[in-house]
């Protein structure tokens, strides 16, 4: 049903007035014109549940002619009085969800209600990472729209404890599409606690998610805690037959060896692929040491968590000797990072691309020089930058000069700011008014420092997005420099956006900025880490001993 206020809206559309001079119709704040693209999506889906040969209707643009709007008007009758379906978890999807929402969920096999509901209550609340084309944003929206059709349904598959359905165990597949026998799900696990447990958990995986929880879903050490333990899941169920709380001490051994040397490759080993792909690999290669070192440190950290809260009786790895790293594993590697010349080409490259607007690419050109420029010139993470928002951007007036600074959320939760020069500041105010549309007073300040192209208000770009991005580009800057200099070109190739944070670090040595300044813009925990940029003791000793011979 439609109330008098929706009739009047979708009515003056059809007769061709602007939907604003309803404005004051409408809760105070609300845009007409995206109230207007609701009620017609509204009406495109009832049509759709049923189906009248005219469909779809009010999906097309509105045209200026007396048959048109006779015809609408009759349409809009017709669907404003007869009644609808009766929501049934038997109904497809696609009969209450909008269009860009159903491809990426088809995807991983769900297409009526119940498929939803029942795949819904294995997730946690970051599960858009698992579906294509579906950001932050837009799962909360599907999330209330759904819970609205049927309320308790959600609730419900929860409290079944329903495991993720699709796929068995034999496979390595992503933890979402894991189907796990009973004997191997934990709820018997050998060292399962004998006390009272303080998490809602009967399985692993329920008691995995409840850890998971904990963590900032959208965070950096969310995705590495959900990764690492999602590795150990698999592997325990897959190559060991055990519930991961039957896991025991010469297991967790067992499987150091294998982070080390995942076989068969085959099963384990793969290109990075979308986890909806049939594709996905848990690895894209063996682990160094240092990274083997970082799982177990995240592992043990699971482990404890499962004991404190009386899930398990013990923690595997606190037997296990402590993985000895070599000191040249552990040091910063600053030399990945770019020459001045190799600097110089790259920038040289997009302004190329950026001299002419009307090709089809320009967008990609100026993203490109902003996310390049703002890494050179502030040394964030990756992560960093992907969370920034223009809301973290603030100014300070001091004499004789405005300071413009960056919050950002580092390492470990941890706050810190770094200046923004006055030229990378006007290069963000210019690339986000271009890649938006819009002015900069316009702009929320909820709106990522990086724009996405498609939908810049909408979420930001994750950090494989920006990641990949540039990886690409690094791959056409150095196919373009093969001719000339191959050393450089095949530099270049190697390079990904850590090469600019090093890139930052050894510039800012260069120009003699003191350390403990570098290693607060850095982020760095101690001196020491930001001292491995300091080369002069080795500049020296190469000029003394390069021409012994």
């Amino acid at each position: 049903m439609f109330d008098p206020v929706e009739q009047t809206l979708i009515r003056a559309w059809i007769k061709g007035l602007s939907p604003d001079s309803f404005v004051e119709l409408l809760p105070e704040g609300t845009s007409a014109t995206q109230f207007l693209a609701e009620l017609k999506q509204r009406l495109c889906l009832k049509a759709r549940r049923l189906n009248p040969p005219w469909q779809p209707f009010f999906n097309e643009p509105r045209q200026a002619t007396d048959v048109w709007e006779q015809t609408a008007l009759k349409h809009f009758l017709w669907l404003s009085t007869e009644r609808d379906l009766i929501p049934s978890l038997d109904h497809l999807l696609s009969y209450w969800l909008d269009d860009p929402w159903l491809p990426g969920l088809d995807e991983v096999g769900l297409t009526t209600l119940r498929s939803w509901f029942s795949w819904r209550a294995t997730q946690g609340n970051d599960w858009w990472r698992n579906i294509s084309g579906i950001g932050q944003q837009g799962a909360k929206k599907l999330d209330a729209r759904l819970a609205a059709l049927f309320p308790t349904a959600l609730s419900e598959c929860q409290a079944a404890k329903l495991l993720p359905e699709t796929i068995a165990t034999h496979e390595v597949v992503p933890l979402n599409q894991l189907r796990c026998p009973t004997e191997y799900d934990g709820s018997q696990g050998k060292f399962r606690g004998t006390r009272d447990c303080f998490i809602p958990a009967e399985n692993d995986y329920q008691a995995i998610q409840c850890w998971l929880a904990r963590f900032d879903a959208s965070g950096h050490s969310y995705r590495a805690y959900h990764r690492e333990i999602e590795r150990l899941l698999l592997w325990s169920l897959v190559a060991k037959h055990k519930a991961l709380s039957s896991l025991d001490s010469l297991d967790i051994t067992e499987y150091r060896r294998f982070l080390q040397n995942p076989q068969p490759t085959e099963h384990w080993i793969g290109p990075n692929r979308p986890r909806s792909s049939a594709d996905w690999r848990p690895f894209t290669g063996p682990l160094s040491v240092s990274s083997v070192r970082h799982a177990e440190t995240i592992l043990s950290n699971c482990f404890q968590f499962l004991l404190n809260q009386g899930y398990t009786r013990h923690n595997p790895y606190l037997s296990l000797p402590k993985l000895k790293a070599s000191q040249r594993s552990t040091r910063i590697n600053i030399h990945r990072s770019l020459s001045p010349s190799q600097w110089t080409f790259i920038n040289e490259q997009i302004d190329q691309h950026l001299r002419n607007e009307a090709t089809p690419d320009f967008a990609r050109w100026v993203r490109l020089k902003l996310l390049l420029n703002v890494f050179y010139a502030t040394g964030l993470r990756l992560h960093e930058l992907a969370q920034a928002t223009l809301g973290d951007i603030s100014k300070i007036e001091r004499h004789p000069h405005t300071q413009v600074w960056l919050q950002v959320l580092g390492k470990g939760q941890k706050q810190r700011e770094v200046p923004l020069s006055p030229s990378i500041y006007q290069l963000i105010i210019d690339s986000n008014t271009k890649l938006t549309g819009l002015t900069w007073q316009q702009l929320s300040s909820y709106c990522p420092l990086i724009p996405p192209l498609r939908h810049p208000m909408d979420r930001p770009l994750t950090p494989k997005a920006i990641y990949v991005e540039l990886k690409m580009f690094f791959q056409e800057a150095a196919q373009a420099l093969e001719a000339t200099d191959v050393d450089s070109a095949n530099k270049l190739r190697q390079a990904t956006t850590h090469w600019l944070r090093h890139t930052h670090g050894t510039v800012a040595v260069d120009r003699n900025i003191p350390l403990t300044i570098i290693r607060d813009n850095l982020g760095h925990a101690s001196i020491s880490t930001t001292s491995l940029y300091l080369h002069a003791d080795a500049d020296e000793r190469y000029d003394a001993f390069g021409k012994f011979m």
